[in-house]
C-alpha cells in the first residue's frame, strides 16, 4: 500500500526547490557582471610577493598608458613572476630566469581599423642592465632590421624588441602587416622614455676590437659561460679574419686578482677535457695558448679584464684576435 505524502514532507520539498531556483538565478547575474580586476587570464601569486612587486612597477605596468591612437586594450594586463613565468613562456623560462629575471607584465591590445588584428606587449624587468642586454642579445633573430630607436633595438616583419635601463621588452603582432608595425613602433617610441634608465652603459662593448667585428653577433652570457660554471657575465662577439670566423670574449671582473683567479680557473678546467699548452707568444705577454682537439684557445687578464679568443678553427687567426684585444686594452688605465 502506497503511503500518503505528509504536509511536512511537502513544505521541504518545496523549500529545497525555491533554494535551487535562487542559486541558479544568483549564478547568471554573476555570469553577467565579469570584472577583469578579479579574473585573469592566469593565475597570479598571492600575498605579499604581489603587491611588494605591483607597488614597486606600478608605474611601469600600466601599458595601456602607452597606447597610440587607433588601439585599444583587448585583454586585461597579466603579471608573472619567477614561479609562474613558465606559464607564459614555456620552454624559454629557464633562460630569463638564469638572466636574472624579476617579473613580467604583458598585455594585448587591439587595432581599431584593422578587425582581428592585434598585439601583445611583453615587459620584462630583469634587475639591471646588463641582464637585459643578456636577454636582448640571446634573443635577437637572424632576420632582425636594426631599429634607430634605442641603442638596443630592431624589429622583424611583425615584432619589435628592445633592451633599455634594466627592460627588456617585446612587442608581437599577430599578423605582419605595415599598420600593425607601425602601431608598434608608436606604441615603443611611447613606452621608451617613461623606462627607467638605471646604469645603462655596457663598457665592455667599447673595448672590442672594431676590425672585421661581425656587429650582429654581440652577446652577453650570463651564466656558465663555454660550459664553465664560474664564468660569467661573458661578452661574445665574431670576427671574421681570412675568412675563418672566431669568437672573441671579455668580462669584467671586480678586480684584477679576480680576473686573475678566474683566468687560471678556466685554463684548468679546460686542462681537464684534454687541452694542450702551447709556447707563449711574445706579442700577448700572458696569454696562455691551448689547443682542445682541434680548435684553439686563448686566455689573458689585462687589469679587472678577462678576455681571450674561443674555439678557434686557426691558431694563427686566434692569436691576432687576441692581439688585437690586447692592443684595445693595454694602454687603459685600471
Amino acid at each position: 500500500m502506497r503511503r500518503r505524502r505528509g504536509r511536512k514532507e511537502t513544505l521541504v520539498s518545496a523549500l529545497i526547490l525555491v533554494i535551487l531556483v535562487v542559486i541558479g538565478g544568483s549564478v547568471y547575474w554573476k555570469q553577467g557582471r565579469y570584472d577583469s580586476r578579479i579574473f585573469t587570464f592566469s593565475a597570479q601569486p598571492e600575498g605579499d610577493v604581489l603587491m611588494e612587486a605591483s607597488a614597486l612597477h606600478s608605474h611601469e605596468t600600466e601599458l595601456a598608458s602607452f597606447v597610440p591612437a587607433g588601439m585599444m586594450p583587448f585583454s586585461p594586463p597579466e603579471q608573472f613572476h619567477s614561479e609562474n613565468l613558465s606559464d607564459k613562456i614555456n620552454g624559454k623560462a629557464e633562460f630569463y630566469l638564469s638572466a636574472g629575471f624579476q617579473d613580467l607584465v604583458s598585455q594585448r591590445f587591439a587595432s581599431e581599423s584593422l578587425p582581428g588584428q592585434w598585439m601583445e606587449v611583453f615587459l620584462y624587468h630583469m634587475g639591471d642592465h646588463r641582464n637585459a642586454f643578456a636577454v636582448y642579445s640571446g634573443q635577437k633573430r637572424s632576420t632582425a632590421q636594426d631599429l634607430d630607436l634605442a641603442p638596443f633595438a630592431y624589429r622583424t616583419d611583425n615584432a619589435l624588441f628592445f633592451a633599455k635601463g634594466p627592460h627588456y621588452v617585446e612587442i608581437v603582432a599577430s599578423v605582419a602587416d605595415p599598420v600593425m608595425q607601425d602601431m608598434m613602433l608608436a606604441f615603443a617610441q611611447n613606452m621608451i622614455g617613461e623606462l627607467v634608465r638605471e646604469g645603462s652603459s655596457l663598457q665592455e662593448l667599447d673595448l672590442l676590437p672594431a676590425k672585421g667585428l661581425l656587429t650582429e653577433s654581440v652577446y652577453l652570457i650570463s651564466s656558465d659561460a663555454f660550459g664553465f660554471d664560474a664564468l660569467d657575465n661573458v661578452l661574445t662577439a665574431r670576427y671574421r679574419i681570412r675568412g675563418k670566423t672566431l669568437t672573441a670574449y671579455l668580462s669584467m671582473r671586480d678586480s684584477s686578482e679576480e680576473a686573475r683567479s678566474l683566468a687560471v680557473s678556466f685554463e684548468e678546467f679546460l686542462n681537464f677535457f684534454g687541452a694542450q699548452a702551447l709556447p707563449q707568444r711574445p706579442e700577448i705577454p700572458h696569454a696562455a695558448v691551448l689547443q682542445v682537439f682541434e680548435t684553439y684557445e686563448v686566455i689573458v687578464q689585462e687589469g679587472p679584464v678577462l678576455y681571450g679568443v674561443h674555439d678557434a678553427p686557426g691558431l694563427e687567426e686566434a692569436l691576432e684576435l687576441a692581439e688585437r684585444m690586447h692592443r684595445r686594452l693595454a694602454d687603459l688605465e685600471w
